[in-house]
């Protein structure tokens, strides 16, 4: 064995339950090649692979969907058009300024903004 970091992992398919990255040649790293070295050990080593990776497998956190704001009424102002595209749908306010009322609300208004 070289002296290249090792991580020895215990867990179940991309399920990690524990992980453990020791110093080469300390009594820890000479321990986990004792339990991995076991009949039946749960542990697996993982070679040269930095400790991020590892948390990659993870499933994402699950995040609430942004809520979006409700549009004017598509009879409203063409100001109050152009002040919502440019806060809630991220329009360059020049952009927004050179468009008409009803285009702004055809293309940011409808249920199935962002527009296909």
């Amino acid at each position: 064995m070289g002296m290249n970091p090792i991580t020895y992992v215990r867990g179940s398919g991309a399920y990690l339950a524990e992980s453990v990255r020791p110093v080469p040649g300390s009594p820890e790293a000479a321990e986990m090649e004792r339990r991995l070295s076991e009949p039946g050990s749960p542990w697996r080593r993982l070679e040269d692979r930095p400790p991020e990776s590892i948390a990659s497998t993870a499933p994402p956190p699950v995040v609430d969907p942004p809520l979006l704001a409700e549009p004017p009424a598509r009879s409203a102002a063409k100001a109050g058009w152009v002040a919502f595209v440019v806060e809630h749908r991220g329009v360059d306010q020049a952009v927004a300024e050179a468009m008409t009322r009803d285009q702004l609300a055809e293309q940011y208004g409808g249920a199935t903004w962002p527009a296909p």
